[in-house]
Order: C-alpha cells, then sequence, then structure tokens
C-alpha cells in the first residue's frame, strides 16, 4: 500500500487560518518520508524566489499574513482519528510596501491543477491563495476596465505549482474521494478571474443601521 500524506498550510491572518490541503501519495516511501518530501516541497512552493528576487508567492502576501506558517501532515493510510505530524517555516518577509492595502481579506487568486487527460471532475482540483494585496490586480481604474489578476502574479503562481509538480519528486497528486484514486498532477492554470474564500474576513465591528 503507498504511503499517503493529507498536508495542510495553515497561515495565521487577524480573523483566524488561512488553509490549502495538498494531498500526496508515493509507494516507494514511507509515511515520515513522504511527509517530509512534502513539506519541503509545499515550502518550496511557498517561499522560493521562482522569478528573481522577492517574487515568491508568501513574499508577495499582504503584511497582515503572519510570516510563521504551520504545516500539518496527516497519515492517511491510518484510521481515524489521525494525529497530525506538525512541522513549522516561515514566510519570507513583504516584498514591497503596496500603493493600498483595500483588498477584503477574502479575496483570493484560483491555481486550478489537473492530472493527465482526461481531465474530468475526478481528475482536477484548486487551491485558493490568500493574502491579496493591490499589486496582485490590474486594472478597475475607471468603469469600463474590470478588475483581473495580474500578470506578475500569475506567473509567479504559474512557476512555483510547475516546480512543485515537476518530476514528482514528492507526489503531488489529486485525492478522489469518490473514486478512491490519488492523481498525479501534471499542470494547470492561474485563473485571471479573482475569486473569494469565504470567512477568511474580520467580523463585522459596525453595522450601519437603517429604518425604522
Amino acid at each position: 500500500m503507498p504511503a499517503t500524506v493529507a498536508l495542510q498550510a495553515r497561515f495565521h491572518i487577524p480573523s483566524g487560518d488561512m488553509v490549502n490541503t495538498f494531498w500526496f501519495s508515493d509507494q516507494n516511501k514511507t509515511y515520515q518520508q513522504l511527509a517530509d518530501s512534502a513539506v519541503a516541497a509545499v515550502t518550496l512552493f511557498y517561499c522560493a524566489n521562482v522569478g528573481g528576487a522577492g517574487s515568491s508567492i508568501g513574499g508577495l502576501m499582504a503584511g497582515w499574513v503572519a510570516r510563521p506558517f504551520e504545516m500539518r501532515t496527516y497519515n492517511y493510510v491510518l484510521p481515524t482519528p489521525r494525529e497530525p505530524t506538525i512541522y513549522t517555516a516561515t514566510l519570507p518577509n513583504a516584498s514591497s510596501v503596496p500603493t493600498s492595502w483595500r483588498v477584503p481579506m477574502d479575496v483570493a487568486v484560483c491555481l486550478t491543477y489537473r492530472g493527465a487527460p482526461p481531465v474530468t471532475r475526478r481528475r482536477r482540483g484548486r487551491i485558493y491563495l490568500g493574502g491579496a494585496q493591490v499589486e496582485w490586480f490590474t486594472g478597475g481604474a475607471d468603469p469600463t476596465s474590470a478588475v483581473s489578476v495580474s500578470t506578475a502574479i500569475s506567473t509567479t503562481i504559474r512557476q512555483a505549482a510547475t516546480i512543485l509538480a515537476a518530476g514528482q519528486t514528492a507526489g503531488w497528486c489529486i485525492r478522489s474521494v469518490a473514486g478512491g484514486t490519488f492523481v498525479p498532477i501534471v499542470g494547470g492554470y492561474v485563473d485571471s478571474e479573482p475569486d473569494t474564500q469565504r470567512r477568511r474576513g474580520m467580523d463585522t465591528t459596525v453595522k450601519t443601521q437603517w429604518g425604522s
């Protein structure tokens, strides 16, 4: 039976945590070996300067994202409840001072990934990358220009995902609950349309009333 690891990357923000889950499977490794390689690969995904100095995903995240983050791995082969193995890492410092922080905390950029064709619902997945700041987007400066994800952040995410999937040294894969399968990831895309993950934002502090 192959070792299978579920890895949760957890980032602390003022309203709680942002969490993304990555799956890894490798029949030639023990759980601990796979967990260690998965953590190294996901750390590289967030922290590597893939396009030059300061162009890591983590370095481009807004300053309100705490730089220390946590990764929890679970041995999926074991029955529930599964105790996690906990690792820690640190995001690079925010690489630039943005012109404005005025992006809600639940705004995210979506990374879609897929297995080899045929690309069915069980052979694709996505993660939502939060910590967005104004520099992640373009357009919206006038009534005729809609906001879209910038080429710069799209390129950084694409390059980081390519490294994570390349060679499958850590066995990054898609878990299909319905099919009970683990499909190696070979490609995908970064969506040009901003997305949201609800409940990432702060709790409401003021409710401006109207009516009787």
